[in-house]
């Protein structure tokens, strides 16, 4: 039995014309005869180029490209080709009418006559340009991702494809070191193998996207930061067959980052130093307030009076030559102050230089740490006779020196001073304290009568 299966040329006339019109009704048709000018265009090649079929008829097919192609060696042997009996399949750049681009995929197809010899050129086409556009516009973001960042291709188990120049230059390999290898190569050993590198590219295979901050091994063994994606690649059935990273360099970010922070933790330490400082300073400004500020009525001096209360006054706070007028001697202006004075005869007079010494040393506690606080008190004589100034516990501690002669108190200096600001009271005096036991010839203290 004959098969029903023949071919184009055994066709009845009637079914070679259906076939024809099927063809015409999808695709763009145009025919040329041998010198390559236009005998006839259907509906879709005239949407196609821009033209009416009445425009196109015996127009050479030089009109639809450019004029540096229809000068060119390459465009006389396309239709040297045609002529001798050969077919061309291939996507095809046209000039449209008025300029416009327009890309086909086209067939050029010989037709023959009877005797097998070439008598004119029918061309079958299917316009491209929109997908040419998208695909130029693909390749174009694919250039520029090339070319500022570095890329990586992967199979779906982590074996390396390729690798960009960018990406060779940034983790120093050459593009044949990393053919064939693995990506494990990019990370340290403890964890290549642990579970979560294994649920790294598991995550991968299966499709989903990672994405962050990576640190990577170079090839001399520094670290590398990475902003980086991991994006599968799918085929037409959804199965991943590429696994294309794409990253940038942070590593000099991440650097600065670590630095500033680093900074930002010395400075902290730094203040939270100066605040302990600060309250020890506190606690010392503190103590020696409560030493340079007695009560209402100091120890052998008289009570302050209400007035003076209301005003913030205190005797020992008056200046030196008005208490050395009344015949009273505070010994804690030797603090407050910061000057030594000393009474007699109802007149005040600056002290001996040996006194004044003294009164540095103690004028220094206000702004001294407990260490030289010490210091300055066991450097001193007179001061290491009265007390012995210990730190304990972040505070200012005094206790009484083992051979205490005096208290430092407000009482009047007069013939029982012994000279080093500690007064030996006589009987008589200690029942009297408010009375002068000799008289001094009246002077001017501070340039006040």
């Amino acid at each position: 039995m004959p098969s029903k299966l023949s071919k184009l040329s055994e066709l009845s006339s009637q079914e070679a014309s259906a076939i024809v019109r099927a063809i015409d009704l999808s695709h763009a048709m145009i025919e040329f005869d041998l010198d390559g000018r236009v005998l006839w265009s259907n509906r879709l090649f005239c949407e196609a180029m821009g033209y009416t079929a009445e425009e196109l008829v015996g127009q050479p097919h030089s009109m639809f490209v450019s004029p540096s192609v229809a000068a060119s060696d390459e465009y006389r042997e396309f239709w040297n080709t045609l002529r001798s009996g050969e077919s061309l399949l291939a996507e095809f750049r046209r000039v449209g009418k008025g300029g416009k681009e327009v890309w086909l995929q086209a067939s050029y197809s010989p037709v023959l006559d009877t005797a097998g010899r070439p008598i004119r050129v029918i061309k079958v086409a299917t316009d491209i340009a929109r997908a040419k556009r998208l695909e130029f516009s693909s390749t174009a973001i694919v250039d520029a991702i090339e070319r500022s960042m570095a890329v990586i291709e992967f199979l779906p188990d982590g074996a390396i494809v390729r690798a960009n120049a960018r990406f060779l230059s940034a983790l120093g390999y050459q593009a044949t070191e990393l053919a064939g290898a693995h990506h494990r190569m990019f990370v340290p050993a403890v964890e290549a193998g642990s579970a979560a590198y294994r649920e790294f590219w598991r995550s991968l295979a299966a499709g989903e996207v990672v994405a962050g901050q990576f640190q990577r091994l170079a090839k001399d063994g520094h670290s590398v930061w990475l902003e980086a994606t991991y994006n599968p690649v799918f085929d037409e059935q959804g199965q991943v067959v590429r696994v294309v990273k794409i990253a940038i360099d942070i590593t000099d970010k991440v650097l600065a980052t670590h630095e500033v922070t680093e900074k930002s933790v010395a400075l902290e330490r730094a203040l939270q130093r100066g605040r302990e400082v600060e309250i020890q300073r506190e606690a010392l400004d503190s103590a020696l307030q409560e030493l340079s500020t007695p009560g209402d009525s100091d120890l052998g001096g008289r009570p302050a009076a209400p007035a003076d209360r209301d005003r913030g006054f205190y005797p020992h706070r008056r200046h030196p030559a008005e208490n050395a007028r009344s015949g009273e001697y505070h010994a804690s202006q030797d603090i407050y102050f910061g000057h030594q004075w000393r009474a007699g005869g109802g007149h005040g007079g600056r002290r001996s230089a040996t006194e004044n010494h003294q009164s540095h040393a103690l004028d220094g506690l206000r702004n001294t740490h407990f260490g030289p606080v010490a210091g300055h008190c066991q450097n001193d004589r007179r001061t290491r006779r009265r007390y012995a100034w210990r730190a304990h516990d972040g505070h200012l501690a005094r206790r009484p020196a083992d051979r205490r002669v005096g208290v430092l108190r407000d009482t009047p200096l007069g013939s029982g001073d012994t000279g080093r600001g500690v007064r030996e009271d006589s009987a008589s005096e200690r029942s009297h304290p408010g009375e002068k036991t000799h008289q001094q010839t009246p002077g001017r203290v501070g340039g006040n009568p």
